[in-house]
């Protein structure tokens, strides 16, 4: 995959290898939750070199490593690429969502939809997304992208 400087990406594995080496209390990229690249670094790795990333959404203080104090990095191959072409289609179609008792209410069309509905899925931003047929404001819902409970 290729990575450069201000891309939107996904993180889909959260489970970094190096976090035991970094202080308690660093901030980390969490599964499911779109960042933006702030520095690409390669580091040499098993005769190549491999990607690592660091967040604009994520600052940690510098730790003592063997190179001398350095901000951590996380590997790229934790973060799918996202195309900003689709996210801004996919943006158009943000309308409020209210939460009501077991149900998510579209308040452009009034509809209600079960939490436990298989239309209903995690959103990578922490954001309510609907999509509707033909992208019609007044459409039956066909997905909802919502925010994890709690959040």
């Amino acid at each position: 995959m290729e990575y450069h400087l201000g891309q939107l990406v996904a993180c889909i594995d959260d489970q970094f290898k190096f976090t035991a080496e970094c202080p308690a209390g660093m901030m980390m990229p969490r599964k499911g939750t779109v960042y933006r690249i702030r520095t690409l670094d390669f580091f040499r790795a098993r005769g190549g070199s491999l990607p690592f990333l660091r967040l604009q959404e994520i600052v940690n203080p510098p730790f003592q490593s063997i190179i001398g104090p350095y901000e951590p990095v996380f590997e790229a191959s934790a973060f799918l690429p996202l195309d900003p072409r689709r996210l801004d289609v996919f943006r158009q179609n943000v309308a409020p969502i209210k939460r009501v008792e077991g149900f998510y209410r579209i308040v452009i069309t009034g509809e209600l939809i079960p939490m436990s509905d298989t239309k209903i899925k995690d959103s990578p931003d922490g954001r309510f997304h609907w999509c509707s047929v033909a992208g019609a404001n007044d459409g039956k819902t066909i997905c909802l992208f919502a925010p994890p409970r709690g959040m």
